[in-house]
């Protein structure tokens, strides 16, 4: 790996009506594959279905319109737990699409997804990233080293205050997130509404344009005419 971009805080709204997603770092090193690395200090017991979200809404960006799909990128999932999701002592999770029966055939998806453990016994790791996980614990195993480069680098970050104004303006993001999905629900439940009204219409016989100039006066206010038109001719 020779480069590598790095986004933190990466919004990964699509536009569309699924669900929004903001990862902690999105990175994508010089040979195209990309990198989703979050840090999870509270066990909030839906990791596998945050993990299988995010892996799936990395490979949306992967292909462009009109690309085949061996153009599909690799991607990891990386996830840093100061707990152990499983249970199980290790220190590193890693997960793989393999046939349930035979327990043998892999399929090479190159969706690669895992999961570090800081509190895991079973240490069987390279020394680098023992030492990262030590440090998520608070230990810093050497005096020298990429631990305490680290350690020197958040200690000018947060001596600088340049944290204040980034937390400032995540918290400004965050609530603008909240405002837009507030606003997109009280939306959909309108929707909502005005099809109900629409299928009362239409079961007393009223005709499609009796209903719609009626709708518009009930809900013109919130919805275009357009929306509107569209609402009836669905449940006409």
């Amino acid at each position: 790996m020779q480069k590598i971009n790095v986004i933190t805080q990466y919004d990964g709204n699509t536009g569309l009506e699924s669900k929004n997603f903001r990862l902690d770092v999105w990175a994508q090193d010089d040979k195209g594959r990309i990198y989703d690395i979050e840090m999870q200090t509270t066990n909030k017991h839906y990791l596998k279905e945050r993990m299988q979200y995010y892996a799936a809404g990395l490979n949306n960006f992967t292909l462009k319109s009109g690309q085949p799909y061996t153009k599909l990128r690799s991607t990891y999932v990386v996830f840093f737990c100061t707990y152990d999701p499983f249970d199980q002592g290790e220190s590193m999770y890693k997960f793989n699409f393999f046939d349930r029966k035979t327990k043998t055939i892999e399929f090479n998806s190159d969706m690669h997804t895992k999961v570090f453990n800081s509190m895991g016994k079973n240490r069987d790791l390279n020394q680098k990233m023992l030492d990262f996980l030590d440090y998520m614990n608070g230990v810093i195993n050497h005096a020298q080293g990429y631990i305490a480069d680290l350690q020197k680098d958040i200690d000018h970050y947060v001596n600088s205050g340049k944290w204040v104004d980034d937390m400032d303006k995540l918290a400004y993001e965050m609530n603008q997130v909240a405002i837009k999905a507030a606003e997109k629900a009280t939306e959909e439940a309108k929707k909502e509404d005005a099809i109900r009204t629409i299928q009362v219409f239409k079961q007393v016989n009223f005709s499609s344009e009796i209903a719609f100039e009626k709708i518009l006066q009930i809900f013109g206010n919130d919805l275009s005419s357009d929306e509107i038109k569209k609402l009836v001719k669905e449940n006409y």
